[in-house]
């Protein structure tokens, strides 16, 4: 419990850090960490026996609510990039997510797989089709603060904000 509060609070404290608005010209890039990759908080406490059995790692709320089929409706909406064009119809950068599909500028994506991630999103299987052309690709999403991080096939991350 004294880690999680620890994580929260540093978030917490990191999301309080950002400024006034910013323009962007261009869509925000992100790595996002592996499990175990990041901050660690040395929560132990010495008078612990270490013969203590651990306890089971129950997922959080939202990621026992992954039904393998749909997407979570957290993730629900209309993102944009950020900036000046983004939610008013000049951007390409647009994207609607709905439970069974991802709809970009030129192409649809419906899903057939959901999944948790490592990072703390989840990863959405899905078969695209657009331009004329059909693929697979793998789409992370990971909601950090009140953006959307959407990273395709393993690669870089975008922010995205939701559009009202």
């Amino acid at each position: 419990m004294k880690k999680s509060a620890f994580v929260f609070g540093l978030a917490f404290t990191l999301a309080a850090c950002g400024g006034g608005e910013e323009e962007y010209d261009e869509p925000t890039e992100a790595v996002i960490p592996d499990a175990g990759e990041g901050i660690a908080a040395d929560d132990s406490d010495p008078d612990d026996s270490a013969d203590a059995p651990d306890e089971p790692a129950n997922p959080a709320p939202e990621q026992a609510a992954i039904d393998g089929k749909t997407i979570p409706v957290r993730f629900h909406g209309v993102w944009d990039v950020p900036g000046p064009t983004g939610c008013n119809g000049a951007s390409d950068g647009v994207l609607e997510i709905k439970a069974q599909s991802l709809q970009f500028w030129e192409s649809t994506g419906t899903v057939t797989g959901v999944t948790p991630a490592k990072n703390g999103g989840v990863d959405v299987a899905t078969e695209m089709a657009g331009e004329g052309e059909e693929w697979t690709a793998t789409h992370n999403l990971l909601l950090k603060g009140s953006s959307l991080m959407l990273a395709t096939d393993g690669g870089t991350a975008y922010e995205r904000t939701r559009c009202p």
